[in-house]
């Protein structure tokens, strides 16, 4: 495992990129949580190590456990969001009302403006918990060819 500033980290999106990131971030850290709103879906990535729904030829490591809960978020020292833009503010909400330490650092990669206010996710963010906020697009589309080309078998 590779040093990182971070000992674990929590995905909040179990979707292709959410998927993408926890493979590709997993050898930084010694776990990882993936968060999604689905019992079922998380069930199946602990039980098979693999997301039913997204890139389900990808084996993901042990490091790296699945939840519907997002209280389970809380205990990491960096969250990642890369739910959908609908979704955004939502999640977040509910994840400030779980009581997010203030020490936690918050890394908006999605990209995308809020319909009904015209913000993109960072500036949802930024509104919702009061402190700095990271944020960073990775293309996901890029990031799952990345991923695709290092660990799909040959054909």
């Amino acid at each position: 495992m590779s040093k990182s500033r971070f000992a674990s980290i929590a995905i909040i999106g179990t979707g292709s990129f959410g998927t993408a990131m926890a493979k590709l971030l997993a050898a930084k850290v010694e776990s990882i949580v993936l968060i999604g709103r689905d019992p079922d879906t998380a069930a199946a990535i602990n039980r098979e190590h693999r997301n039913p729904h997204y890139l389900s030829d990808i084996l993901l490591p042990e490091s790296v456990i699945a939840s519907s809960k997002l209280e389970d978020a809380l205990a990491h020292p960096l969250v990642i969001f890369v739910v959908p833009t609908s979704a955004t503010r939502e999640v977040a909400e509910k994840l400030a009302t779980a009581g997010l330490p203030a020490g936690a650092t918050l890394l908006s990669c999605s990209k995308g403006i809020e319909k009904q206010t015209g913000e993109r996710m960072s500036q949802v963010l930024r509104e919702i918990f009061p402190r700095p906020i990271r944020s960073q697009y990775y293309p996901a589309q890029t990031t799952r060819k990345k991923l695709l080309q290092k660990w799909r078998p040959a054909r």
